[in-house]
């Protein structure tokens, strides 16, 4: 994907942040519903996915799949070599908790592979992107771009979903405590968990509930291209639109570790089921 193009997809996410922050500033207008999967939405999911899919037909003739799409089709969506793949606005639960753990994904997936990502933070402003074969970069409000890279640390930095919280994660972490020499955990929402472990602030996110294709394709593309990975609890790494389902199946998503503690890791989460 062109640089060009790349530039004019994370202004695309920015301005979309912007128009979050407008309605995130009026507290009583935040129109809140369930769909039909029992999931929030708000004025601002839907505000944020117009404007998304807009302006993204205007950069490219790609199909798109939001998060507030109207449903595709397997056999159709099948079909597509690459798509734009956007969640208008993650976290809508730390949207409503007004705690400003909410971003917007966008992803460009080849192929089933997410190939370029970039993630946006509406409160702070900051801004994340990055390919699997190009790097990872940040933007902070101070326009200062930093090129990111996992780091290992002898602290095993743990980061945890603060909205869907389980057994099975509490067994993980308990066994993760009684197998390494530190441990610390913090909560954290949204796909800001990716991007944390991208800059090398973070070293583990372990999920044990469940995400969508368009929570995790613009984190992964980061994280991959900052030397991190996330894989499933057999050691693969997601890949995008190959089943009828949009459901993400349980993973870990990692920094920079060795062969054999990744393998304990994953032996650890698979007995944690």
């Amino acid at each position: 994907m062109a640089q060009n193009t790349h530039q004019a997809v994370i202004n695309i996410a920015r301005k979309a942040g912007e128009l979050i922050m407008q309605i995130y500033s009026q507290a009583t207008t935040l129109e809140i519903q369930d769909k039909s999967d029992g999931s929030p939405i708000t004025r601002a999911d839907r505000a944020a996915h117009e404007y998304i899919t807009t302006q993204l037909s205007k950069y490219s003739d790609l199909p798109v799949l939001s998060e507030e799409s109207a449903t595709e089709i397997f056999e159709r969506r099948h079909q597509w070599q690459a798509y734009w793949l956007v969640d208008p606005l993650d976290g809508t639960k730390e949207f409503i908790k007004r705690n400003g753990q909410f971003t917007v994904n966008i992803a460009l997936v080849d192929h089933g592979i997410a190939v370029w990502g970039c993630v946006v933070q509406p409160v702070t402003k900051a801004a994340y992107w990055g390919a699997p074969s190009e790097g990872a970069w940040a933007q902070t409000d101070k326009q200062q771009v930093i090129k990111l890279n996992v780091v290992e640390s002898l602290d095993v930095r743990t980061l945890a979903t603060g909205s869907h919280q389980n057994d099975r994660l509490a067994r993980f972490i308990d066994a993760l405590k009684r197998s390494e020499r530190s441990v610390s955990v913090a909560h954290v929402g949204s796909s800001l968990k990716l991007c944390e472990i991208a800059a090398g602030r973070a070293d583990l996110y372990p999920r044990f509930s469940p995400t969508s294709e368009w929570d995790t394709a613009a984190g992964q593309a980061i994280l991959e291209g900052a030397g991190g990975e996330l894989v499933d609890f057999t050691g693969r790494p997601f890949t995008y639109n190959q089943r009828e389902t949009l459901l993400n199946g349980d993973f870990l998503a990692m920094g920079k570790v060795s062969a054999a503690q990744k393998k304990a890791w994953m032996a650890l989460a698979a007995k944690a089921n």
